[in-house]
């Protein structure tokens, strides 16, 4: 039969070992829990364009009036303009103050992974030069296939103009039929199919950080960036519904789709969007909704119709889960840049006139106005998620990082990682997001009042901390428990 001391010598270590047991489980529990990592990105979350006006990361249909710019599509891309041959060029109505993205120093008007649509198409997609002459104001055509697989017709490439002609027989170009005809500008037969063109042009990361800086401008995590007041839409909104910004400030408003007047137009009460301040409008939208977007932008043509002041200044985040839909509409022209990197997007039945770029899942333009080409010009300072997992966008409030409001405003030196007030101009920007669209990076902004802190969560430190301040504690224990029965035997 076991002595009663060497129970007691026992009892002391099986204590300590359920104790160290119960605090690994813990130190566990911890790093599970543990929110995933962020990192601090000075990033234009417009980059993910690569300098083009309007990049889908599926399909592309180009049913409004035209595009004043460049198309991306990684899929197939359809023309079904309602007033003769849809036009792709650079500048008419809008501003020309830009420059074509480039591959193997062609500049490039249009791209596709996939083929042109013949069949998807009810008219011709004519890529022009529109009277330009500066020859970063022209480009070619790349397409990834001509088709013959997945159900699409079998086309061919032929010699048109000083360019080429994609069709399903020499007889169709030269003809209002469904070509795909970029007749202007030099190109030769053979450059036209290039499978490697899109993903060259833009990243295979694109999709996944593009959903993390929307998830970042949705959550608020924007360093140094000031909250707008929400708008009064109850009176008069035709006569303008004021915006009051910050000068000098990242400016962000939230907004929901299902609150906004059907007809409605934006002033801004003090400062303006301009090279010093930006306005991010994080707008969230239920799967199917249409977001009412302003007819006008008071005081934007200060300067001529072909001079949107406003429009390099402004971003609007669409706010939603990957792969649900949104209508964009308006009876008028609208200022800013669209980043929706969940949504398979559609404008009209209105003008819907967009100055700015467009970043979506899938674009389907179905609005009887045009796309002009105005670069998102502004880096910002964003705590992204490193990995979001193709979750999307939270509804701003609800992410854990930024929801908590009792400590908003309290510390001011550091938010994002960058102190509130320095330049973050010497940050690394993304590979993908440092260019601005127009050959530069934009301008970086410090801000004055600020979101929500950003920072990492510390929690799972915290307990872990403990945990080997614990365990240290169980070890010494250990020792004093192992000691004491030899002692007792000493006589």
């Amino acid at each position: 039969m076991e002595n009663t001391s060497s129970m007691r010598a026992r009892a002391p270590r099986t204590i300590i070992a359920a104790l160290a047991a119960g605090l690994l489980v813990a130190a566990s529990a911890a790093l599970a829990t543990a929110p995933a990592a962020r990192a601090s990105t000075a990033v234009n979350p417009l980059g993910v364009n690569g300098g083009f006006t309007v990049v889908s990361m599926g399909d592309l249909n180009l049913g409004n009036h035209e595009i004043e710019g460049s198309v991306a599509a990684a899929g197939n891309i359809s023309a079904n303009g309602s007033s003769g041959p849809y036009n792709v060029i650079h500048a008419a109505a809008g501003s020309a103050d830009y420059s074509l993205p480039s591959l193997d120093g062609e500049y490039i008007s249009l791209v596709a992974g996939g083929t042109f649509d013949r069949a998807g198409s009810s008219t011709m997609l004519r890529v022009s030069t529109g009277g330009a002459t500066s020859p970063d104001h022209y480009g070619q055509i790349r397409l990834g296939s001509l088709g013959g697989a997945d159900g699409l017709q079998q086309l061919e490439v032929f010699a048109r103009g000083a360019g080429v002609c994609v069709a399903d027989s020499a007889g169709s170009c030269g003809s209002a039929d469904r070509v795909l005809e970029s007749s202007a500008v030099a190109q030769s037969v053979s450059s036209v199919v290039d499978p490697a063109a899109f993903d060259s042009m833009i990243s295979s990361d694109a999709s996944t950080q593009a959903r993390a800086y929307s998830a970042a401008l949705a959550g608020g995590l924007v360093a140094g960036a000031v909250s707008v007041p929400s708008p009064d839409f109850s009176t008069n909104p035709m006569n303008g519904v004021d915006i009051s910004l910050v000068e000098g400030s990242v400016n962000v408003l939230d907004l929901d789709a299902a609150e906004l007047p059907g007809a409605w137009k934006m002033r801004f009460d003090a400062a303006a969007p301009s090279a010093t301040t930006v306005l991010i409008i994080n707008v969230v939208a239920a799967d199917g909704a249409t977001v009412s977007l302003p007819i006008e932008m008071i005081g934007a043509y200060a300067g001529g119709s072909n001079d949107n002041a406003y429009a390099e200044h402004i971003l609007w985040n669409v706010v939603q889960s990957e792969g649900q839909t949104v209508v964009l509409n308006s009876e008028g022209i609208i200022g800013g840049s669209v980043l929706a990197p969940n949504s398979v997007l559609s404008t009209g039945p209105q003008k819907t006139l967009l100055e700015g770029q467009v970043f979506a899942a899938a674009v389907d333009f179905g609005n009887s106005g045009e796309i002009h080409h105005y670069g998102f010009d502004h880096v910002l300072e964003l705590d992204v998620q490193a990995d979001p997992g193709g979750q999307g966008a939270p509804v701003p409030g609800d992410d854990e990082d930024a929801g908590d409001d009792e400590d908003a405003g309290d510390d001011e030196q550091s938010q994002g990682g960058v102190p509130s007030g320095s330049d973050v101009a010497g940050a690394t920007p993304d590979a993908s997001g440092s260019d601005a669209g127009e050959g530069g990076q934009g301008t970086v902004l410090d801000g004055q009042d600020v979101l929500p802190e950003t920072g990492a969560d510390t929690t799972g430190v915290a307990v872990l901390g403990f945990v080997f301040v614990m365990l240290g504690l169980v070890l010494v224990f250990a020792k004093d428990g192992a000691a004491a029965p030899s002692a007792r035997h000493v006589r």
